[in-house]
């Protein structure tokens, strides 16, 4: 995957920035925009044309549905975070809601590869990944680490709450745990189906979803399909343009 660079941006040097700016993290930044510098201007033109709000600068962020906002005081900063919370923006597919937080929280999820594994592999406990991401990643302890079923049990996901492990991750998303390959998908949606007919295959599936969001292929790094055949249902992981997906309701399977 090639390396993505993220400026460190929440780090202040004192003697380049009044104590009196402050930073707003921003959320739901939506998956149909790629480019950054777009991002931006959408968001910059709504907040000076809706609220009069100019900013001192605006990063964002697509690969994470994230990004975050240098305003000059807390009054402004308080006004985006308590009052007006979230933000409309108007595009040519409809509109699409961003919201203005106070903390980063980045929702992320690790895969374990079981492909050539036995069924009663031993796999990390949550905790267990949990290290081994502070160990490789060397950011702020994430907020939370949790399997997400036990259905699927050789999935985790994460919350980050800074910008420098996330950076991290990106740069090196394939780790090694107890022996066994580990992926991580950055900013990531999960999803589920339910009931499948028994016959269904990952290939379909993912032919599927790729149908839906109009790309004739979709890179693995950007999309995981876990198929249960016992219960007959199945976990998607989705993150950079794979999480156009979960703009849709419903897919079609041949």
């Amino acid at each position: 995957m090639p390396q993505t660079h993220i400026e460190n941006i929440e780090e202040h040097d004192e003697d380049h920035i009044s104590e009196q700016e402050a930073t707003v993290y921003i959320a739901d930044l939506l998956p149909s925009i790629q480019d950054d510098s777009q991002l931006h201007r959408l968001i910059e033109n709504r907040l000076e044309k809706v609220f009069q709000i100019e900013s001192i600068s605006i990063q964002c962020y697509s690969k994470l549905g994230a990004g975050l906002m240098r305003v000059r005081n807390t009054q402004i900063k308080n006004r985006l975070v308590e009052d007006i919370k979230i933000m409309p923006l108007d595009l040519l597919e409809g509109t699409h809601v961003i919201s203005f937080r106070e903390t980063l929280e980045v929702v992320s999820y690790i895969v374990i590869d079981t492909t050539n594994e036995k069924n009663d592999m031993d796999l990390p406990t949550a905790q267990e990944i949990r290290k081994r991401w502070i160990e490789l990643y060397r950011g702020d302890e994430p907020s939370s680490c949790d399997q997400i079923s036990v259905q699927f049990p050789n999935i985790y996901r994460i919350v980050s709450t800074s910008f420098d492990d996330l950076l991290a991750a990106m740069s090196t998303p394939d780790f090694l745990i107890s022996k066994l390959l580990a992926h991580v998908y950055i900013g990531a949606d999960c999803s589920y189906f339910e009931d499948l007919p028994k016959s269904t295959t990952k290939e379909e599936l993912e032919t599927a979803i790729s149908n839906s969001i109009r790309m004739k292929t979709v890179s693995s790094l950007s999309l995981h399909i876990e198929l249960n055949k016992q219960t007959n249902n199945a976990c998607i992981i989705a993150t950079d343009e794979a999480r156009l997906w979960t703009t849709k309701s419903f897919v079609y399977i041949n």
